[in-house]
């Protein structure tokens, strides 16, 4: 009697987003006011604005060329 080969059914690969914890402003000025405010309480800290591929704005911090 032969053998049954029993496949297992495939269950396609769904990536991880960190779009969860990512603030989305809806206008590139929200954004920048919303950097500013945060580099006015954070000593040091540098954010740049950038238009993700959604359409929304977001913040990145942005690493200072001094050493």
């Amino acid at each position: 009697m032969p053998r049954r080969n029993k496949q297992v059914k495939h269950t396609p690969f769904i990536g991880q987003s960190n779009d969860d914890n990512k603030v989305r402003y809806a206008s590139q000025n929200a954004a920048e006011r919303a950097a500013e405010i945060r580099m006015l309480q954070v000593m040091g800290l540098e954010l740049a604005v950038y238009q993700g591929l959604d359409g929304g704005w977001y913040l990145t911090s942005v690493k200072s060329s001094t050493k």
